[in-house]
């Protein structure tokens, strides 16, 4: 005798919307900027405080010691800025910035502002889709 397993139709649509508010999977991207190469390393893509991770070199493979990194946010459809994070120095090269960098879901522009030697600031930019 075999049985079926019935799930009630509440049940089941709490577990759907449970599974869509899982956090996204972590993103990484990385772009050139005038003088240096720019990977940035998020956590996740989704609402609530995020770590971003930031690695600055130079054209020749070596870190780059900034005075200081920024990651903003901005959401360009919405004519909207988000959140600055300054970013904490790991070691030469390496920047953590935690914060609140996503405050809707949707289309983001995240801005990472490089001010580092002789070079005055520099920005990579980089289109994140947030999600929930």
């Amino acid at each position: 005798m075999t049985r079926s397993l019935l799930i009630p139709p509440a049940v089941a649509l709490l577990l759907a919307v449970a599974g869509a508010c899982s956090p996204s999977s972590p993103v990484s991207a990385e772009t050139d900027t005038a003088s240096y190469h720019v990977q940035l390393d998020l956590d996740s893509a989704s609402l609530g405080r995020r770590t971003a991770t930031i690695e600055v070199t130079d054209s020749g493979g070596r870190p780059v010691d900034a005075r200081r990194v920024v990651v903003s946010t901005a959401m360009p459809e919405m004519d909207m800025s988000g959140p600055t994070v300054v970013a904490d120095e790991l070691r030469p090269g390496r920047y953590n910035a935690r914060g609140d960098l996503f405050t809707m879901l949707g289309e983001a522009t995240l801005t990472v502002r490089i001010q580092a030697g002789g070079a005055g600031e520099e920005t990579a930019t980089f289109a994140v889709e947030a999600e929930s």
